[in-house]
């Protein structure tokens, strides 16, 4: 077996352990690349593997040297060829057919795709410096900040999977009517909000941030006069509520 590829896909193979088994290769691509529970992950591993192996098609391997050559480690590398073969696999499945191996060359040559952390911080970042904007605005921009087309639906792909983390509960975007999507601790800058506080609030010393503080939510460090740290709890209904010092709602 060529070294350099079995350096790229297996890392140091121990005493013992035969990379030209099956069934070791995949024990060692998982311990090399990292587990997943995803089984699709662990097979399109193993693919690609013996492609690298096999050198068919060629391309393969020389875009893993291409990648790796521009600094990217391996485990990412084998990321980025699984990113590039996914859609073309799931061409084949559709039609029943072969990789269209001229769509897979095509998408072997466009690499390296942005990553998950490259898109999170594109969209994260264009939503801050814009405000709130249309959901396939900032999906443009930040697009077009990383010099990728959502046309590609890999691409697309993969900015709604960020989009959705971005915009979960305790994000730092949210997800505003009319498909709105506003950075959060920007839009909240400076603000000043209200609430009655009733007298169940003092008596417990915990405060229910509701409807009338919801712009204070998602903001972490929050802090009393004092300096003292405002810890934020949330009870079985999922109401939030926070908590100061000892008697810090009496006055």
């Amino acid at each position: 077996m060529d070294p350099d590829k079995c350096a790229f896909l297996f890392g140091e193979v121990p005493t013992g352990v035969d990379p030209e088994d099956p069934a070791h290769r995949a024990m060692l691509l998982t311990q090399a690349h990292g587990s997943e529970d995803d089984e699709e992950t662990g097979r399109l591993r193993v693919m690609l593997a013996q492609q690298i192996l096999d050198d068919d098609p060629p391309e393969v391997w020389q875009t893993a040297n291409r990648l790796v050559a521009d600094g990217m480690d391996h485990r990412t590398a084998l990321t980025q060829l699984a990113v590039a073969i996914t859609p073309v696999l799931l061409d084949a499945v559709s039609r029943g057919g072969d990789l269209d191996r001229e769509s897979y060359l095509a998408r072997l040559e466009r690499l390296p795709l942005p990553t998950t952390e490259q898109i999170l911080s594109a969209l994260g970042d264009t939503a801050q410096i814009h405000g709130p904007l249309d959901l396939d605005e900032l999906d443009r921009l930040a697009a077009e900040r990383l010099g990728v087309s959502l046309e590609d639906p890999v691409i697309r792909e993969l900015f709604e999977h960020a989009g959705d983390w971005l915009t979960d509960e305790g994000g730092p975007l949210a997800l505003l009517a009319g498909d709105v999507v506003a950075h959060v601790e920007s839009l909240t800058a400076g603000i000043v909000l209200t609430h009655r506080l009733t007298e169940a609030e003092q008596r417990s010393g915990m405060l229910h941030a509701g409807v009338d503080l919801v712009g204070f939510q998602r903001r972490g460090g929050l802090q009393q006069p004092s300096g003292a740290e405002i810890v934020t709890t949330i009870r079985d209904s999922g109401a939030l509520f926070w908590i100061g010092h000892e008697d810090w709602l009496a006055d």
